[in-house]
């Protein structure tokens, strides 16, 4: 399990932590964060 705080994350390392969880076959994971943020990360995967 890993516990990873986006608060100050951009596009490219959104990007670069889904490709980090894809390499490792993470496929179940919880995001805690503001609903305004939600589309960005959504938009990413």
């Amino acid at each position: 399990v890993s516990a990873i705080c986006v608060e100050s994350f951009n596009e490219a390392a959104y990007r670069r932590l889904l490709e980090d969880l894809d390499r490792r076959q993470e496929r179940k994971y919880v995001i805690d964060l503001e609903p305004e943020r939600l589309q960005n990360i959504l938009e990413q995967v």
